[in-house]
């Protein structure tokens, strides 16, 4: 089967860029053809390059809702999918769907939407919603929100993302203490960790504002590590604690799990 995919990017921002390869990754290892597009280059290239077919640089896939008539950016896009002829378009980001549906029309190839976020707009998900004949949510919670906000129940399958054991070995007593050495965290410290984007949206503020509010134990520590927007970056400043330490953001996280 030839498969069409789309990617906004090749750097490794977070878990969608990272989640997409893999799965296509498996894809391809089943002897599915895969053809992506691209808006930019980077660091996971080399990656997609070792089992993608064809690779060709796009103008870009997202309109944003409030905006429709920026829509100017699809056509050469579309374009582009059309002619890779596609058995399936796989779409991986959803607020791209009006480009998943019309690549999806004019190749006349079925659309399967992988739903990795909240709805971006419920207009737009009920204009949109029998543009893909289906979706897949990564979790119940996410698939009940899609519902909600207009996708019929028997369109949209969950499947957890799922995860190599071999990629995040157990650490031992030995690597634990090594890391916890490094960072100035004794022996005995009770650890919370948060890693990835330090935002609101993914729960940065409502963590931060806890763990200011609370009697927080002396041998207890926060680590955060991830790039912060300015408004955590900021809570981070107010609170000016010695159990919150800051790392900055990192590739490869089994370490800090240990």
């Amino acid at each position: 089967m030839r498969i069409l995919v789309n990617v906004d990017t090749f750097a490794p921002l977070g878990g969608v860029e990272l989640s997409t390869l893999q799965v296509c990754r498996e894809l391809a290892a089943r002897g599915h053809e895969i053809d992506v597009l691209y808006k930019d280059s980077g660091g996971l290239r080399d990656q997609w390059e070792s089992f993608a077919r064809h690779l060709e640089q796009v103008r870009g896939f997202t309109v944003p809702a409030a905006r429709p008539w920026q829509a100017t950016v699809l056509p050469r896009s579309v374009r582009a999918g059309v002619r890779t002829a596609p058995d399936i378009v796989y779409l991986n980001r959803s607020e791209q769907l009006l480009w998943g549906a019309a690549t999806s029309a004019f190749a006349g190839a079925p659309l399967v939407c992988h739903l990795r976020h909240h709805p971006f707009s419920a207009p737009a998900v009920r204009v949109l919603k029998n543009a893909a004949r289906r979706y897949i949510a990564v979790s119940e919670f996410i698939r009940s929100e899609w519902i909600e906000a207009g996708i019929s129940p028997d369109r949209i399958e969950v499947i957890h993302n799922g995860v190599d054991p071999s990629a995040y070995p157990c650490a031992t007593p030995a690597d634990r203490s090594r890391l916890r050495a490094a960072l100035g965290i004794a022996p005995e410290a009770r650890v919370f960790l948060h890693y990835g984007r330090l935002t609101s949206d993914k729960g940065a503020a409502a963590l931060l504002g806890a763990w200011g509010r609370a009697q927080v134990p002396e041998h207890w520590r926060l680590v955060l590590a991830g790039d912060a927007d300015p408004d955590i970056s900021a809570m981070i400043g107010d609170l000016r604690r010695s159990d919150v330490i800051v790392l900055p953001r990192r590739e490869q996280v089994t370490e800090l799990l240990a």
